[in-house]
């Protein structure tokens, strides 16, 4: 539209005159033209109208309408259908195509006040997300006069224009408020560093006050496993009935006094600790800013829409910082996942949007997501309309957007979307997390303390099976002498249970590099045959990840020590283990019924196998 009046004077004008000066107007927009004539008579465009022209009284003031009447004239519109600003939906009673949603409130009293025809350009389906810079685009190139949705203010350009800005707002991301922590993670809270150095100081310093009165007090022989496990002095730290050695000897009677009196400190505090913490459990900590929003394991999710703004960004945005977790969903998915209040993502809003969603959330009992100042990445958001260029309806449009914030009716019709939505079933009253002061006894509870009770066991286990395992036998044999011999490969019994191994291989082709190792384990029965485990692997890369290989890195690093090939690839020297002594209970091994076992160790060097070794056990109860 253009804004300037144009007054015409003319001596005369026949009717097809003055409607080619009509329509000349109405093609290039001018809808305030007064014309002048020689007989006194003054005509007003309609360019709305039929008829074009209006006789003015000579008394008429102002002679340019201040008022716009578009006289039925349609506008063609679509709703974006994104919560809270637009939705269509069918009225129960009548059939009918309904619209609700503070913008379609907003265009259709604007159409109602200036006399404008809104059609929709076509039939939007209920669940149908359109996108808002679909929209824009439509808008900008002729196929919509006003759409009802709102985008990022823009400066007036010849392929279009917006309005003044309707709301201003921060965008900022929204993550999971803080929630009270698992009825399990309250043990290992009770449990914290500081008490367990104080448990195990007052351990080791009771273990070795019980072990020298054995020595001194009964001349005992000292047994110094006394100090790694004791379970007089752990029943006696809990508070539980013990004995120390030499308990008729007054020093051991001082002693006990006192780890009964620390026990029973110790027992009262943590029994004070845990039954606070169960009954009012803490709050965990709620993501403040971006970089415990990187580090966190929330997904953060933005529209495709938002995707276009997101990329005019500059670097130094805070948004940077998350740039590589943020993941773009169109807006029917981004919508149906916001809606469900998901605890674990976080979620792009404005200021309108979030207003509408802590408003839900007033009927829960504890808010599932929240807000922080310091996850803002943008402080002024300019949410404006785009039109047409040159819009008809720009200036009456502008005004009216003023008069509707000023009088209250944005925040009025703001309050009726809701109670729209609500009533559609689009906003669930319903809480999704309800929360329980108190709830049933579950299994889950003791997730802690079932699982440090299965790690006792299975130590327990392993420790029984390793007390069980003879080294009887080592093999070493080379397949290419001209690369590789065994000097030395001999296993010397020092005494009943005990072993030592040395095993010296000269390589005649060095640097040795890209290795490959087999491990196989075979049982006796009418022959050696292959038995539960058959295992390959890249030693240069378990050399430089060994827990990458749990089982062969506890068979590796009980020798270790005594060898001469405990670093990375490649190797440029001899591979020598250096009396290994093997002691009962010194390895961790697999759970294995009662027989003999070979332990099958094959070596491969540059894709060729180059050696083996066989290592003969016993597995008896």
């Amino acid at each position: 539209m253009r804004h300037v009046r144009l007054l015409l004077l003319l001596q005369q004008a026949t009717d097809h005159e003055l409607l080619e000066v009509a329509q000349t107007a109405q093609r290039h927009l001018f809808p305030h033209v007064v014309l002048l004539l020689d007989t006194g008579k003054a005509y007003r465009l309609q360019p709305y109208e039929e008829k074009h022209w209006q006789l003015l009284q000579s008394n008429s003031s102002p002679i340019f309408t201040s008022k716009y009447n578009y006289h039925q004239l349609t506008a063609r519109s679509l709703p974006d259908q994104l919560l809270p600003q637009s939705l269509s939906y069918t009225d129960r009673k009548t059939g009918r195509r309904r619209l609700t949603g503070y913008m379609p409130m907003m265009l259709m009293e604007f159409a109602r006040v200036y006399n404008i025809s809104l059609q929709w350009e076509e039939q939007p389906k209920t669940d149908q997300k359109i996108s808002m810079i679909l929209l824009r685009n439509m808008t900008l190139n002729g196929t919509l006069d006003m759409p009802m949705t709102l985008c990022g203010y823009e400066l007036s350009t010849a392929k279009g224009i917006f309005t003044y800005p309707f709301e201003i707002s921060e965008w900022f991301i929204i993550v999971p408020c803080a929630q009270e922590i698992a009825t399990a993670k309250v043990y290992p809270m009770v449990i914290s560093r500081n008490m367990m150095v104080v448990l195990l100081a007052s351990y080791y310093i009771f273990a070795l006050l019980d072990t020298c009165f054995g020595w001194l007090l009964l001349q005992q022989q000292v047994d110094w496993t006394n100090l790694f496990f004791n379970e007089r002095m752990i029943s006696g730290l809990i508070g539980q009935p013990c004995r120390l050695k030499a308990h008729a000897m007054n020093s051991s009677r001082l002693a006990h006094a006192q780890l009964f009196l620390l026990g029973l400190i110790l027992s009262t505090l943590v029994t004070a600790h845990l039954k606070t913490l169960l009954t009012m459990r803490p709050m965990e900590r709620m993501i403040t800013n971006f970089v415990e929003l990187r580090d966190s394991d929330l997904d953060i999710h933005f529209t495709e829409d938002e995707h276009f703004y997101v990329n005019m960004m500059s670097k130094l945005s805070p948004l940077q910082v998350v740039r590589s977790k943020i993941i773009f969903l169109e807006a029917k998915e981004f919508e149906l996942m916001r809606k469900r209040l998901s605890k674990s993502k976080a979620f792009s809003m404005t200021d309108n949007v979030w207003e509408f969603y802590k408003k839900q959330q007033q009927l829960f009992k504890r808010p599932v997501l929240c807000f922080h100042p310091d996850l803002v990445f943008r402080s002024k958001i300019l949410a404006s309309m785009p039109l047409q260029p040159n819009s008809i309806y720009a200036e009456p449009l502008h005004q009216f957007m003023i008069r509707v914030k000023d009088t209250g009716l944005l925040m009025y019709w703001k309050e009726q979307s809701r109670r729209d939505f609500i009533a559609l079933g689009e906003i669930n009253r319903k809480d999704p997390y309800p929360y329980e002061s108190f709830h049933d006894f579950k299994v889950n509870d003791l997730f802690y303390v079932w699982l440090g009770w299965a790690s006792a066991l299975f130590v327990a286990f392993v420790i029984f099976l390793c007390d069980h395992f003879k080294l009887n036998n080592v093999e070493c044999r080379c397949y290419d002498t001209a690369y590789c011999e065994f000097q030395q490969c001999e296993l010397t019994m020092r005494r009943r249970g005990v072993a030592a191994f040395s095993m010296h291989a000269v390589l005649h082709q060095r640097p040795v590099d890209n290795i490959f190792i087999n491990l196989e384990l075979f049982k006796k029965s009418n022959g050696y045959r292959s038995f539960l485990l058959n295992q390959s692997l890249d030693f240069c890369y378990y050399m430089r990840n060994p827990k990458a290989y749990i089982f062969f890195h506890s068979f590796h690093k009980t020798f270790a020590s005594v060898s001469n090939f405990n670093h990375t690839c490649p190797y440029d020297h001899d591979i020598i283990i250096k009396r290994f002594i093997y002691e009962r209970g010194s390895l961790i091994d697999l759970p294995l019924p009662n027989g003999d076992y070979m332990i099958y160790i094959k070596l491969s060097v540059s894709k060729a196998w180059r050696a083996e070794l066989k290592i003969f056990v016993t597995r008896s109860d």
